[in-house]
């Protein structure tokens, strides 16, 4: 019995410019939305008891959901870290706008915000219509965050 021959495809790049954090970001956020499912932020809470204590169960202006790709970036955090993307997650039902939050370059509707002592960055998608606030990326920010993609260089 012959083997069947592998199919491959080919690429062509044209022009290919390096992608800045934001671009990276969004990419990645995008490809989420498309290919992961989204869980709301309740049945997250019921999955993880130990890191609900103290959670509000309050009806908040803004629903949350988390993609499982961020879920996965949430059970790989230090006890220390969960607890601060939790409180800020806890925050984003009441203002998905908060302090330090920077729209992801031209990219409407998607934001990246700071946590933990500016250590690791939260990616969310806010759908204003829906009331709605979609958690795509929870990442430390240093070099590994954006492996394989060649960084801006910093502003001087």
């Amino acid at each position: 019995m012959a083997n069947k021959p592998a199919i491959t495809q080919q690429v062509i790049v044209l022009s290919a410019k390096p992608l800045d954090d934001d671009e990276a970001d969004y990419l990645i956020s995008r490809e989420r939305g498309l290919t992961h499912q989204a869980t709301s932020f309740e049945r997250f809470l019921k999955r993880r008891p130990r890191d609900a204590k103290g959670v509000e169960k309050a009806v908040l202006p803004w629903k949350r959901q988390l993609l499982s790709g961020a879920e996965k970036e949430y059970d790989a955090l230090r006890d220390s870290v969960r607890a601060t993307a939790m409180a800020f997650m806890r925050g984003l039902a009441k203002d998905p706008f908060p302090t330090g939050a920077l729209p992801l370059g031209k990219h409407p509707g998607h934001y990246r915000a700071p946590f933990y002592r500016d250590q690791y960055r939260m990616i969310y998608k806010v759908s204003k219509s829906q009331r709605a606030v979609v958690i795509t990326r929870i990442r430390r920010k240093d070099e590994k965050t954006y492996a394989g993609k060649e960084q801006a260089p910093p502003a001087i």
